[in-house]
């Protein structure tokens, strides 16, 4: 895999340059094969940010305009000032994934219960006019993704700059969305201002795998980090990168309630149903109960779990308490046993 993801970004990037560009591209390439965050580095060097600037769009949701969005832009105050945007309460930034835009059940799904439970605003980024291609250009796609995410990010520092409070902030991603919600929360970190949460729903494997933490959500990126693996290894990453690491059926079994079709419609059903646990998370009358474990609960290599009344998975999870997880869920809704 991580030869495979090598050669299709380097054909993304051949076929994105110039023939100027080309000498100096045929003297990092082969350093990029053994260096994944160079290759990183490169991508970021021939995308153009002008790109991002103008495909990525920010739209807010309040109780005040809960079907109309309002939208935002980077460090236009006057917009900020005549929307329903409030800098006194908690703002959630919830980011789509590859082949949708913000109107996706990852996004809307989420603002609609957020806004039925809470008094908060809801930002949905939409970067889906750079994010239709084929299914080849997802490597084309997830190059994108760092700048995309840093774009963010000034979002981000532009809120607290006009008065939000940084650990106000929780930045949901699915995902490929998942690892630019750790690109945003990376850009404000090294603004000085670290937020207070990033939730990555079972973050995007292909292309991420072999990143360093720099290039990938990562535990560091906000005060709490959480992650909820539903494809472990397959779709979403094989190895644990948050402070908080919940495993839903384990690793190694299907999740219940997809279990027709081949393997590409199994393991992308389950990819999916992440987000629809999360979403039903967010009512305060679910509760996604939890077993601790001492290392991520593999079926084929059984470790110890045991009960624990410490954390939840999913909105109310405890920011206090790190770890691993397991629990049961069921097929149909409502998914949590709680």
């Amino acid at each position: 895999m991580k030869t495979l993801t090598t050669i299709a970004l380097v054909l993304v990037l051949l076929t994105k340059s110039t023939k100027a560009e080309w000498p100096s591209m045929k003297l990092a390439i082969p350093i990029a094969f053994h260096n994944p965050d160079l290759l990183w580095q490169l991508m970021d060097w021939f995308i153009p940010l002008s790109v991002i600037e103008e495909n990525v769009s920010f739209y807010l949701y309040t109780r005040g305009n809960y079907e109309v969005p309002e939208q935002l832009w980077i460090d236009n105050e006057i917009a900020l000032a005549g929307s329903h945007f409030d800098a006194t309460k908690k703002t959630l930034i919830v980011i789509h994934g590859y082949s949708t835009d913000y109107t996706a059940l990852s996004a809307q799904g989420s603002k609609q219960e957020y806004l039925t439970y809470n008094d908060v605003n809801v930002i949905t980024p939409d970067y889906g006019s750079i994010n239709h291609d084929p299914l080849f250009f997802f490597f084309y796609t997830a190059a994108k993704s760092y700048k995309i995410g840093r774009f963010i990010g000034q979002l981000v520092v532009f809120l607290i700059e006009q008065g939000a409070d940084p650990d106000k902030i929780h930045i949901i991603g699915h995902s490929l969305g998942a690892h630019i919600a750790g690109f945003a929360a990376k850009y404000a970190k090294s603004k000085g201002m670290l937020i207070g949460r990033v939730t990555g729903l079972d973050p995007c494997n292909p292309v991420y795998n072999a990143n360093s933490a720099e290039y990938r959500l990562d535990s560091g990126d906000a005060r709490f980090t959480d992650c909820i693996y539903t494809t472990y290894g397959i779709w979403g990453l094989g190895f644990p990168v948050c402070l908080a690491n919940f495993f839903p059926n384990g690793v190694g079994m299907g999740q219940p309630g997809c279990n027709e079709g081949d393997f590409w419609q199994v393991s992308g059903c389950g990819h999916s149903l992440v987000v629809d646990y999360f979403i039903e998370s967010i009512n305060p009358q679910s509760a996604f109960h939890v077993q601790e474990c001492d290392g991520v609960p593999d079926v084929e290599r059984p470790t110890h779990c045991w009960p624990t009344m410490r954390t939840l998975m999913g909105e109310y999870a405890n920011r206090q308490v790190p770890g691993m997880f397991y629990l049961k869920t069921n097929a149909k809704p409502p998914y949590s046993r709680g």
